[in-house]
């Protein structure tokens, strides 16, 4: 689908403001905790949610970014909401696009299902394959794809 500026729906939009850099040194707190970014948030009708982090060539998940990422997907299932969280991996270099959808899941949450990181189930999974499994997953449960879609 194509928006009236010409840029598919999820591109980059702005590419100039996109490559813009935050300093949040002047936001650190006690235990040194400071801000950080999500690099994935997916929301459908207010009923479900996909929080996701995506790592290159060599990146981890840092102890801080994993306990914010589980707080999130907790707090959104005690609200109601169907929930996922996702770490996938790529290997992109930096000066390239990385296609999200074709990322390399390698950790996954479900709060209402398995309450700990773990292995995604049925082997290696890609992104899109891993959130729409996850919804035909929901919807079998719940029905939510036909009532909200």
């Amino acid at each position: 689908m194509m928006p009236s500026r010409g840029v598919p729906r999820g591109a980059i939009r702005h590419p100039e403001t996109y490559r813009q850099m935050f300093d949040f040194s002047g936001l650190q707190f006690e235990r040194k905790i400071t801000p950080m970014d999500i690099d994935f948030c997916l929301e459908f009708s207010g009923r479900q949610l996909v929080l996701g982090e995506f790592k290159g060539p060599g990146g981890k998940i840092r102890r801080g970014q994993r306990k914010a990422l589980t707080t999130l997907a907790i707090a959104a299932h005690r609200g109601g909401m169907d929930v996922l969280a996702f770490i996938a991996r790529h290997d992109s270099a930096p000066d390239e696009v990385v296609k999200a959808h074709l990322a390399q899941v390698v950790e996954v949450l479900s709060p209402d299902f398995h309450p700990f990181w773990r292995k995604p189930s049925g082997g290696d999974r890609r992104v899109r394959e891993l959130i729409d499994s996850w919804r035909v997953w929901r919807q079998h449960d719940y029905g939510l794809l036909q009532k909200f879609e």
